[in-house]
C-alpha cells in the first residue's frame, strides 16, 4: 500500500506537518509549487486575495499521483479557505478513489471546517479523517503529537478499507 502525502506550505509550518505524518505513515512527500511567491507581509495579503478570488495558476508537483494507492493532502487556512495551489491541485489531479484524510494549519480555531467542507465538494467525497493544528501549536513543536493521533485515525480507516 503506497501512500502520497501532498501539501502547499507558504511559511513552513504545513511542511513540518506533512513531513512529520509522512515519516510517521512511512509515505512519500511531495510539495506542491505555486509558480507565485507569498512570502512576507506582502506575500500574506496577495495569499488572501488569491484564496478568495479562486486566482488561476501552476499547482504542480514532482511525483504522479496515480502511481500511489492512497493520498492525503495538506495546506495552510487562507483567509478561511483553501489555498489557490491546494484547490488546484485537487481541480487538475482529480483525486477522488485516492483521498484518504486532509490536514491543515491555522493562525487559530475556526476556519478549518470550511478548509475541510471545501475539500470534500471538490473531492466529492463525505468523510474522510482529517486534523488541523494551529500556528501557536506549531511553534510549541507539537506537531509530531498531532501526526500521532492522525496516523492512528488514518491507520484504522485504511484497515477498513484493505
Amino acid at each position: 500500500m503506497s501512500i502520497l502525502v501532498v501539501y502547499y506550505s507558504r511559511t513552513g509550518s504545513t511542511a513540518r506537518q506533512a513531513e512529520t505524518l509522512a515519516r510517521r505513515l512511512n509515505a512519500d512527500c511531495d510539495e506542491i509549487s505555486a509558480g507565485t511567491a507569498y512570502d512576507g507581509p506582502v506575500g500574506l495579503l496577495n495569499a488572501a486575495v488569491s484564496a478568495a478570488l479562486d486566482a488561476q495558476g501552476p499547482a504542480m508537483t514532482k511525483r504522479y499521483v496515480r502511481a500511489y494507492d492512497h493520498l492525503i493532502v495538506g495546506g495552510p487556512v487562507w483567509a478561511g479557505q483553501l489555498p489557490g495551489p491546494l484547490r488546484r491541485y485537487l481541480i487538475y489531479n482529480d483525486p477522488k478513489t485516492r483521498l484518504v484524510g486532509a490536514f491543515c494549519t491555522s493562525w487559530h480555531g475556526g476556519p478549518q471546517r470550511a478548509f475541510f467542507n471545501e475539500i470534500r465538494q471538490l473531492v466529492g467525497i463525505s468523510t474522510f479523517p482529517n486534523f488541523s493544528i494551529e500556528q501557536r501549536h506549531c511553534e510549541a513543536d507539537l506537531i509530531p503529537l498531532a501526526a500521532a493521533r492522525f496516523a492512528r485515525a488514518l491507520s484504522t480507516s485504511l484497515s477498513h478499507v484493505a
